[in-house]
């Protein structure tokens, strides 16, 4: 069990530094653009440092990992919980792209309804997912929910009967 343990462990702490990695590398390479072309204010020190700060406190502390003892056991069990960030977006309907591997959506600053729908489906178990919202206006709308996939997608998701939700304005369909 703690050699299965190490394992499991390991592979996630690879996984997870590299990801951290390639965040750095980005950032660094953004850095570096700016540095060459001279284009940049004190907003964007402080956004680069919020972002260094960030990537110090992933790495010092990964989001994803829980270390859970079972103190019951003459030897105590140590389970380790991992989990993965393979979720990614997938299709979208509405002024939208996708970045970083499918995993950031960018929308545009048009006005309308936009539905963009993850890659897996999920029909039993409890499932966490992150989001991370960078720009979000006093007049925007946000909504998080489920749908049936058998419901396409459309300018009004959120109208259809199979769909369960809640919106920054603490209201909840379904």
């Amino acid at each position: 069990m703690a050699e299965e343990t190490r394992s499991i462990l390991l592979q996630h702490t690879v996984r997870h530094s590299a990801e951290v990695k390639l965040k750095l590398e980005k950032l660094t390479n953004e850095l570096r653009q700016v540095r060459q072309s001279n284009g940049f204010i004190e907003t964007d020190l402080r956004e680069w440092e919020d972002k260094l700060k960030q990537l110090k406190e992933e790495l010092v502390n990964p989001p994803n990992v829980v270390v859970r003892e079972d103190s019951t056991m003459l030897v105590p069990k140590i389970r380790l919980d991992a989990a993965e960030t393979t979720e990614v977006f997938e299709r979208t309907f509405g002024n939208t792209k996708f970045e970083e591997g499918l995993k950031v959506v960018l929308r545009d600053d048009s006005t309308g309804h936009t539905d963009v729908r993850a890659k897996y489906e999920y029909a039993t178990g409890q499932q966490t997912l992150r989001f991370k919202i960078e720009k979000l206006t006093q007049n925007v709308w946000i909504f998080f929910g489920i749908i049936s996939k058998s419901t396409p997608l459309q300018k009004n998701s959120f109208r259809s009967p199979t769909s369960h939700s809640w919106s920054n304005r603490n209201q909840v369909a379904g």
